[in-house]
C-alpha cells in the first residue's frame, strides 16, 4: 500500500495504542490534556514516520533504519514528557509515556508489517 494510507493509519494506531496505557490520564485530565497529547503524538509521529521515509530515498542498510527508528522512538518519548509534564502533574507520568511508546512501537509496528507484507 501506499504512503497516502500507511501515515494517517501509523498515526491513528499510534493514538490508539499509547490512548489505551494514557487512558488513566487521559481520563482525570481535562480537554486541554488531551489535545496536547493529540498534538504532541502528532508531532512525533510524523516526524519519525517522515524521517524514516527519508532513508527510503538513500541505498541503507536495514540496520541503519532500525538504529534511526530506536533514536527516533527515544526522541519521542523524551519529547512526548517534557510537553506532557507541563500540563499533567503525575509522578510515574514519564513510565506511562514510556509504556505507552514501547507498546505503539512493538504492537503497531508489528501490525502496520502484517498488514503491508
Amino acid at each position: 500500500m501506499s504512503d497516502i494510507v500507511y501515515f494517517p493509519l501509523a498515526l491513528a494506531m499510534t493514538l490508539l495504542l499509547e490512548g489505551i496505557v494514557l487512558l488513566p490520564l487521559l481520563i482525570k485530565g481535562d480537554k486541554y490534556l488531551i489535545g496536547v497529547f493529540v498534538l504532541v503524538n502528532v508531532i512525533t509521529n510524523v516526524t519519525l514516520n517522515f524521517a524514516l521515509g527519508l532513508l527510503e530515498c538513500f541505498p541503507v542498510d536495514v540496520s541503519a533504519i532500525d538504529v534511526v527508528y530506536v533514536i527516533g522512538e527515544c526522541v519521542a518519548v523524551a519529547v512526548e514528557y517534557l510537553i506532557l509534564k507541563r500540563v499533567c502533574r503525575n509522578k510515574y507520568l514519564f513510565l506511562f509515556v514510556l509504556c505507552a511508546n514501547i507498546v505503539s512501537a512493538l504492537a503497531g509496528g508489528l501490525l502496520l508489517r502484517v498488514l503491508f507484507n
